[in-house]
């Protein structure tokens, strides 16, 4: 069993949910919401422990009741919340609503960022030599308020050589100013080891160049490994040392909410829990089967243990 620590944002998905069938013809039916645990690293920290491995999720927590579900939620899981502060504010939340192809289409209510979704004093507390390595992103990594107090944590623990992930997990809803935003994630490649992105991050990022580009690029800028996942096209990585493409059997999708935080778990799974040395084509195909295994079940709910990787 490794040890993972895991720097950023829990909230709460509130997934719209059709209502009763109107009373009356020219009124629209009523509208209702399910609350569901999500937060791109929070939900890395469920997949890691479902996974078998001891998650520190470092990050705020509300008091309020829907902070009780994201406790309780990472309590049956078996994640460690002893690094996690908290926050006198409301859970930040994301509305959410599904595309006709299971993609969900956000809408995002975050509070003060810099109190709700991160603070560097909760990680002054992670003992470099106590966690095989260090996960980081999405939201709290590049958004004004709470980006400085992720990377300034992240270059701690890289300093003492600790293993270092990163996804950037675009929101583009929330970004006012783009080159800031990219320039915030082109330092947080700098800092890691490991940087997985979707596609979709990649073509928001940098419009004008492709994925093979943008992976050199970070590459040359000190990553040793770029993941680009493809949704139901599997994922690519890609080192110095060449290109892997992984791919998983279909699933039937229900939604595709978590499905590159399952990925990522499986990822750091496979390359960091089982010691590989390098990401080789059954890891690969086996975070893909994990993360179609998500996409098969409602919201951001992994399986609790992994799906067997291919044999090469």
């Amino acid at each position: 069993m490794s040890s993972f620590a895991i720097l950023g944002e829990a909230l709460v998905d509130l997934r719209m949910v059709a209502g009763a069938e109107p009373k009356e013809k020219d009124h629209p039916a009523a509208r209702s919401y399910t609350a569901q645990p999500g937060g791109s690293p929070f939900n890395v920290a469920i997949g890691l422990a479902r996974l078998g491995h001891r998650a520190e999720f470092v990050g705020r927590l509300a008091q309020d009741a829907l902070g009780g579900i994201l406790r309780r939620h990472a309590q049956q899981s078996g994640v460690s919340l002893e690094l996690s502060g908290s926050w006198s504010g409301p859970t930040p939340a994301a509305l959410f609503d599904l595309n006709d192809d299971g993609s969900a289409r956000y809408e995002f209510h975050l509070g003060n960022v810099s109190e709700s979704l991160f603070a560097a004093s909760d990680a002054d507390r992670i003992d470099p030599s106590a966690v095989a390595a260090v996960h980081f992103g999405s939201i709290a990594s590049w958004t004004t308020g709470s980006a400085g107090s992720v990377l300034e944590a992240v270059v701690r623990l890289r300093e003492s050589g600790v293993f270092v992930s990163y996804d950037p997990n675009i929101r583009s809803m929330l970004i006012s100013d783009k080159p800031e935003a990219r320039d915030r994630v082109e330092a947080a490649v700098r800092l890691s080891d490991l940087v997985k992105a979707s596609v979709e991050d990649i073509e928001w990022l940098y419009p004008e160049l492709g994925a093979v580009t943008v992976a050199r690029r970070w590459l040359w800028a000190g990553a040793s490994t770029v993941v680009v996942t493809l949704g139901s096209e599997g994922a690519d990585c890609y080192t110095n040392g060449g290109k892997l493409h992984g791919s998983s059997a279909p699933v039937e999708v229900v939604d595709t909410v978590g499905a590159g935080d399952a990925f990522m778990a499986g990822l750091l799974d496979g390359l960091v829990g089982r010691g590989a040395r390098e990401i080789t084509q059954p890891l690969l195909d086996a975070a893909c089967a994990y993360a179609a295994a998500t996409c098969a079940v409602p919201g951001a709910d992994p399986p609790w243990r992994s799906i067997p990787a291919r044999t090469a």
